[in-house]
């Protein structure tokens, strides 16, 4: 992951801005756009760009409000999360957008030139206005990383939950697209192992949580044979 933030800064520093593509990630977005700001260096800034210069932009933004950002509040660095929806208007000035700022990341779901066919994006801006990064898909990370990235979501996990081995290994090796998709697995098997123990079992996510359905639910009452008398 270390060498994949060095090429995304790498890329930054070339382009216009990176068009960070993304599923499900996030999770990590805030930590992995203010890791390359660290290494973005160009322009004059020889220690980056310091996470309060950060600004994360979901809904539709205008010229003047991404103007009001840098200037009234110090913004050097805006992250369109929603990149898909990045406004005509910001596409057409791209020029003075990145005078505004030294850094411009936007996350999408795809390669920016299939947001062209889908006229989300002119061609313009995919062509001249940014560089393309892909965030690796799961299993695609090093070992290493997986690891440390279920040791931090199962302690977000409430007090005292644990991961079997197994499961931990079934996690570790099937395919994802991202972060998130391993968080709802991680919750859905959370859930059915308490819908299916007592309170004061021990919180042990196990391979069947994680492959197994929700138990049936108990009845709560038989059905009793009628008392009314035959008819005559």
């Amino acid at each position: 992951m270390d060498q994949w933030l060095k090429n995304a800064a790498e890329t930054a520093k070339h382009g216009f801005a990176v068009a960070l593509v993304a599923k499900a990630s996030s999770l990590e977005l805030p930590a992995l756009c203010k890791e390359i700001g660290k290494r973005v260096t160009s322009r004059g800034r020889t220690n980056g760009i310091t996470p309060n210069e950060f600004r994360f932009v979901r809904d539709a933004a205008t010229m003047g409000s991404l103007h009001y950002l840098s200037e009234n509040e110090g913004a050097r660095a805006v992250v369109f999360q929603e990149g898909e929806k990045i406004s005509p208007e910001v596409q057409e000035d791209h020029v003075r957008l990145m005078q505004q700022f030294c850094l411009v990341v936007c996350v999408v779901s795809s390669d920016p030139m299939l947001l062209v066919q889908r006229n989300a994006w002119s061609l313009e801006f995919a062509r001249r206005g940014t560089r393309m990064v892909t965030l690796p898909t799961w299993n695609k990370r090093p070992e290493e990383d997986r690891h440390k990235i279920l040791d931090l979501l199962t302690a977000r996990m409430p007090l005292g939950t644990t991961l079997e081995a197994k499961a931990r290994s079934m996690l570790l090796k099937q395919p994802h697209d991202g972060i998130d998709d391993i968080k709802q697995r991680l919750t859905e098997a959370f859930g059915r192992m308490k819908r299916s123990q007592s309170e004061d079992a021990p919180r042990i996510i196990t391979a069947e949580h994680m492959l197994g359905s929700d138990p049936a639910p108990r009845r709560t009452s038989e059905r009793r044979p009628s008392t009314n008398p035959p008819a005559a």
